[in-house]
């Protein structure tokens, strides 16, 4: 499973398929830290690998230190760092694995040998 630390409380978050992160109250990953836009920035696994986008925040996101334009993708490797806020903020996270999500669901099973139909 791919999980998200965040490095300043060694807290792990698993990773879902796309999740937004912020500080506002409908953010999916919440980072309550000062210079985190309400909804700020986004990672999404698109079926090879991660990708980090800056969703037009107001104090901008870093790559491994390197900005992120606004709207911009940038791909995540495993152990990529990066920082909602400038390049070395507080909210610095960094991702653990280069690996899918796992579905939050499964196939519906039927038949006796529980094989799909």
């Amino acid at each position: 499973m791919a999980e998200l630390e965040e490095l300043s409380t060694g807290r792990r978050l698993p990773l879902g398929f796309r999740q937004v992160l912020g500080r506002g109250p409908t953010a999916d990953l919440r980072l309550l830290t000062p210079g985190v836009s309400s909804l700020h920035a986004s990672l999404a696994w698109d079926g090879l690998q991660w990708r980090l986008r800056d969703l037009g925040s107001r104090n901008g996101t870093a790559l491994n230190g390197e900005v992120c334009r606004a709207g911009e993708d940038r791909s995540l490797s495993a152990g990529a760092t990066f920082a909602l806020g400038a390049p070395h903020a507080s909210s610095a996270c960094s991702t653990t694995a280069r690996r899918a999500p796992r579905p939050a669901a499964s196939a519906p099973r039927s038949g006796p040998s529980g094989r799909a139909a």
